[in-house]
């Protein structure tokens, strides 16, 4: 009886060590690629509600995720990012294009994502999933861009 509750007790350790572990981390949307950015606020000037593209690491140990970062600052001050890959297309040749309306769209299946929400969901076109978004940690006025 003993060895059966051990059993029973491990099983629960691992799928509560598991469940909780896979919540943490983002899910992919596009083949995953090293992010580490700095936007500086001061340097950067993104205004409220814009965005600004990277396309390519600025410094030595920056890396810009799959085919590149969108950086957008919402209304309120907020800032999200999101690589530039379509995930309907997942080409590193596919970016998105952002636009002031708070929208990127893809210029090849025409999917349009909401980016000024922070979670890049599909308004319209034929893709299911999200734009991949990565995390965001403030130093203001700086702000670190992880994945």
């Amino acid at each position: 009886m003993k060895h059966i509750s051990l059993i029973f007790t491990t099983a629960i350790f691992f799928s509560f060590l598991s469940s909780s572990c896979t919540q943490e981390i983002p899910a992919l949307t596009i083949p995953s690629a090293p992010v580490n950015f700095k936007i500086d606020l001061m340097t950067d000037k993104i205004d409220y509600f814009d965005y600004a593209v990277f396309d390519s690491p600025r410094r030595a140990g920056e890396y810009v995720g799959y085919a590149g970062l969108l950086i957008f600052r919402n209304q309120e001050g907020q800032i999200f990012a999101y690589d530039l890959c379509c995930p309907k297309e997942r080409s590193q040749t596919v970016k998105v294009i952002p636009n002031l309306r708070g929208e990127a769209i893809c210029p090849v299946c025409g999917s349009v994502y909401s980016i000024w929400t922070g979670f890049g969901n599909v308004v319209s076109g034929p893709s299911t999933l999200p734009l991949q978004k990565y995390n965001v940690s403030n130093a203001n006025p700086v702000y670190i861009i992880r994945h």
